[in-house]
């Protein structure tokens, strides 16, 4: 169909983990090959268990198209529930190769478990 304009939309990409205490997770996630563009990164704990004064849980460090960039060097906080992610979103500007490869690492640096989301805000073509 030469000559239509391809159509684009928001899609959100999550990564979901689950951290044991003081441990670091590797992550390795293949995102949808109609994914070209990531504008926004954000991250979410819930299901923490126990009492810990410092807001920072972790750090995240994710790099992109098959490790040959790396723009993602983030701290965990402790963020009260949000009912908008954009509301605690990262901005970021990175191309995508179809289908690349997420990777990196999250490292829990408190004795205590929890859930992480990671959330991806990308543009996909439709």
């Amino acid at each position: 169909m030469a000559g239509q304009d391809k159509r684009n939309c928001e899609r959100w990409v999550i990564i979901p983990l689950r951290v044991k205490a003081n441990e670091v997770v590797q992550i390795e996630h293949r995102l949808p090959s109609n994914v070209f563009h990531c504008t926004g990164i954000t991250v979410s704990i819930s299901g923490l268990m126990g009492y810990y004064i410092s807001s920072k849980l972790g750090e995240l460090s994710l790099s992109f198209n098959n490790r040959s960039v790396q723009p993602v060097n983030l701290p965990a906080n402790w963020i009260p529930y949000r009912k908008r992610l954009d509301d605690i979103l990262f901005k970021l500007e990175q191309p995508l190769s179809g289908g690349t490869r997420v990777s990196g690492y999250f490292q829990n640096i408190v004795p205590l478990e929890y859930n992480v989301q990671i959330y991806l805000q990308c543009v996909a073509s439709i």
